[in-house]
């Protein structure tokens, strides 16, 4: 259980625990990952575009939501087009693993060369607190090192089941992030916003009714969080980051979403931000996430997990 008011960039400290014989194989796994980050850019994506391919043929559950969220946001898609954007999608996810080691491995000049283009970075440059809304990606990883190269931002994170992997992404991430805060000390992110700060979070899942309202996500009534609007109604700049991988690199753009005093219309402005930089490669959205979880008449579009379920109920229990 997390401590609520441990300080951000908080050390994951190795432990004997770790070289248990059971994390063998997650141990392997960072070791191949960490030689695939040395190798060419181009290198990099074909080795991950064959995992993902490998990923597109397993994972049937994660696969369906996806499949539910696409037909959703794009009714006007044959099941084929759907079928062609799933597929990208999954492949694109593969990807996204090699992307992890770019991320926590790279030199600064390495990202440097990988940015083809960071349009209206000055937004960012200044020394006021800005809440930075970043994407679901499938390079969401490097997503976050690309957007704070050269600035101090604070990011969050959820810890990830395999410890070997914790252990690794929270001490990487302390090297090229300023704050990071476990993703239950939501009251210390808004402070460090407060304080002058840069802070990175992602407004583009579904977190629950208790501090969201519906709004429009593409052409469905979607559980929106209503913190950057708050952010926002305290004079400070909520700016949305676009990153799309190119070829050779990634593109990044800053746009400030312009402040509303009504809440609706600030929200529906942010998401059609989301919306828009979406469309533009809706190959390389996070689409397994259930963005549509909480309905507005109390339904369930997505397939009952009843495992995981019953797990995130034991989690929610103990915390």
């Amino acid at each position: 259980m997390i401590d609520k008011k441990t300080p951000p960039n908080h050390p994951s400290k190795f432990s004997l625990k770790l070289l248990n014989p059971k994390y063998i194989l997650g141990w392997i796994g960072v070791a191949l990952l960490y030689l695939v980050s040395l190798m060419p850019f181009r290198l990099q994506m074909a080795i991950g575009r064959a995992i993902g391919r490998f990923l597109y043929i397993l994972g049937p559950k994660r696969k369906e939501i996806a499949r539910v969220n696409l037909e959703m946001c794009f009714p006007e898609k044959n099941q084929h087009e759907i079928e062609e954007i799933l597929k990208e999608n999954l492949i694109n996810t593969g990807v996204g693993i090699i992307e992890m080691g770019i991320a926590w491995w790279s030199s600064d000049r390495k990202i440097d060369d990988l940015t083809i283009h960071y349009k209206n970075k000055e937004i960012l440059e200044s020394n006021e607190g800005i809440l930075v809304l970043a994407k679901h990606t499938t390079h969401v990883e490097i997503d976050v090192r690309l957007m704070s190269r050269g600035l101090k931002m604070g990011g969050m994170y959820r810890p990830q089941k395999n410890k070997i992997i914790n252990h690794i992404m929270i001490n990487a991430r302390n090297k090229y992030i300023e704050g990071a805060f476990h993703h239950k000390q939501a009251s210390q992110t808004l402070d460090y916003v407060r304080n002058g700060k840069k802070m990175i979070y992602a407004a583009d899942q579904d977190f629950g009714s208790k501090y969201s309202i519906f709004v429009p996500f593409f052409k469905e009534m979607a559980s929106t969080i209503t913190i950057p609007h708050g952010i926002s109604q305290e004079r400070f700049k909520v700016v949305f980051i676009k990153i799309n991988r190119k070829k050779n690199g990634y593109e990044v753009e800053a746009k400030e979403i312009e402040p509303k005093e009504d809440q609706l219309e600030f929200l529906t402005n942010m998401n059609k931000a989301y919306t828009d930089s979406i469309i533009e490669s809706p190959e390389q959205f996070l689409w397994v996430h259930r963005r549509f979880k909480t309905r507005p008449d109390g339904g369930d579009v997505y397939p009952i997990w009843k495992s995981r379920e019953k797990r995130r109920q034991n989690e929610r229990k103990s915390s």
